[in-house]
């Protein structure tokens, strides 16, 4: 797991889009999905259920964080 990759993942989630997390993060829209992606491809499982309207986190993404608390 990448830093850099975790921090694009808690914008994108804070923000509620790729592409404010993009402008947040000063970096394209292109770099922000590319990062998810490699993420979610690291850890084996999607974080983000995208739509054309709107993004949630998966239950993969949501679990681990609250099994920690």
């Amino acid at each position: 797991m990448r830093i850099d990759e975790i921090i694009v993942f808690i914008r994108v989630l804070e923000s509620g889009s790729f592409r404010s997390a993009a402008r947040l993060l000063a970096m394209s829209t292109a770099t922000v999905s590319a990062k998810i992606s490699a993420l979610e491809q690291r850890l084996g499982a999607t974080l983000i259920q995208r739509t054309t309207r709107q993004l949630k986190a998966t239950a993969s993404a949501i679990l681990p964080a609250a099994r920690r608390r």
